[in-house]
């Protein structure tokens, strides 16, 4: 798939690397985190991705562009979910680390990402999915048809 000048592929254990790199920046970018949590966490999660990709839990996909340069990435995770009304299957997708080089954005590759996850979800028969929206995805996932939910986090121990 072309978007933006850029391909769309499937990334492979050696993509872990600027995985883990475009995570960094994208919580940089959205300024919720110290430079130190930032940091800290790069390491475990590359590991707790490595772990989901090799058990089959996570897929990532890329967007290459014309140089070969990995612009832009993005992630869905299938976890485990609690059934409710409407909703009886034991696992829910959730699509994470979307992120764009700032150099690229606006032509349509983040977009482009999100569909190859979604895309992947109803190949596999899901019919929810969920994100996290930053400040900057907000109005691009509200466009895609997602719903903004009630759901909230209590911190402990700080």
């Amino acid at each position: 798939m072309n978007e933006g000048n850029s391909t769309l592929l499937a990334t492979g254990n050696d993509d872990l690397e600027i995985l883990a790199e475009h995570r960094r920046e994208m919580w940089i970018d959205i300024g919720s985190h110290s430079n130190d949590e930032i940091e800290e966490h790069v390491p475990s999660y590359k590991k707790w991705l490595e772990e989901n990709i090799a058990k089959g839990n996570a897929f990532c996909f890329k967007a290459v562009d014309e140089a070969s340069q990995i612009i832009g990435s993005a992630c869905v995770l299938f976890r485990n979910d609690v059934p409710g009304p409407g909703h009886t299957a034991t696992s829910v997708p959730l699509i994470f680390s979307v992120y764009v080089r700032n150099n690229c954005r606006r032509m349509g590759i983040g977009s482009a990402l999100t569909k190859k996850c979604i895309d992947l979800c109803v190949e596999k028969g899901y019919t929810r999915i969920t994100l996290h929206a930053s400040p900057f995805g907000l109005p691009i996932y509200k466009k895609m048809g997602f719903k903004p939910t009630s759901e909230m986090r209590l911190t402990l121990g700080k």
